[in-house]
């Protein structure tokens, strides 16, 4: 049994072991209602097991949306092949050389 020391005292077998107030203790059962008793300690409570951490729902997986090359998009629009989506746009402008 686990006790809290209220009160300095001996330990009855090794004189030399002193238990000082505030020391929590482990006593066997006979022991700990002698020294509850005598004013020495008070029982410690148990700690209650702590509560399983509920699991995380995983979160839903978006199913991968497969287009084919012209195939209407959401907005309405068509889509083009992936080569005319990586060219930059034309401006209207020509580059100089030496610039």
């Amino acid at each position: 049994m686990r006790l809290r020391v209220t009160k300095a005292f001996h330990d009855r077998a090794d004189f030399s072991r002193v238990y000082r107030p505030g020391e929590v203790v482990d006593f066997d059962e006979a022991r700990a209602a002698k020294a509850i008793s005598l004013g020495y300690a008070v029982e410690v409570p148990a700690k209650p097991a702590p509560a399983p951490e509920p699991e995380p729902e995983p979160e839903p997986v978006a199913e991968p949306r497969l287009e084919a090359k012209g195939e209407a998009v959401e907005s309405g629009e068509a889509k083009g092949t992936a080569a005319e989506e990586s060219k930059p746009a034309k401006t209207g402008k020509k580059k100089k050389s030496g610039e």
